[in-house]
């Protein structure tokens, strides 16, 4: 073999070998969440979602501490979403508060889709009343919450709520400021 023909013969060979190590390396390369063949976890918190029937949950506000006890002014245990033909989420929650003193409690709602991709958010109040005899008591309450308008609310699969920790005085602390 001439000179010529060895040095062309030792650079396809070269050629060869870079493109079998770029393909390789290519195919060792880590591949994004949705493109590996593995269902990702649901976002930690979350709750499965379907539309249209109640779903059990609990999600609690922050406890306060009175008299050795912890008391969560706000509870929620079921929630049902409704899906509009013009892609629109919304919301309904049930559960109870405890009239325990006046406060606002934000209530976040995020849902997501199988890939744990936030497809939107939506935010209510639930306001607590005070109402002392001596003992706090619990009354039920309905929260609504709009998540707007979004085509892919229709992938939703699966929610996460929070309950914002709101400043919440004790009965011998607001009793004092009488």
């Amino acid at each position: 073999m001439t000179p010529k023909k060895q040095h062309w013969s030792a650079g396809v060979i070269l050629l060869a070998f870079v493109g079998c190590l770029t393909v390789a390396a290519q195919q060792a390369a880590p591949q994004p969440p949705e493109h590996s063949g593995l269902a990702p976890a649901a976002p930690v918190g979350s709750f499965p979602l379907s539309l249209d029937k109640p779903l059990e949950m609990a999600v609690e506000s922050p406890g306060v501490e009175w008299r050795g006890n912890t008391y969560h002014l706000v509870q929620l245990g079921r929630a049902q979403f409704h899906l509009s033909a013009l892609s629109r989420l919304t919301a309904t929650f049930s559960g109870g508060v405890n009239t325990f003193d006046d406060v606002d409690y934000d209530v976040h709602v995020a849902v997501f889709n199988a890939h744990g991709q936030l497809l939107g958010t939506g935010r209510t109040v639930c306001s607590v009343a005070r109402i002392w005899a001596g003992l706090s008591g619990t009354t039920s309450k309905t929260l609504d919450v709009d998540l707007g308008v979004n085509r892919d609310y229709a992938q939703a699969e699966f929610f996460s709520v929070a309950i914002s920790n709101t400043q919440v005085l004790t009965p011998d602390q607001w009793q004092k400021q009488k």
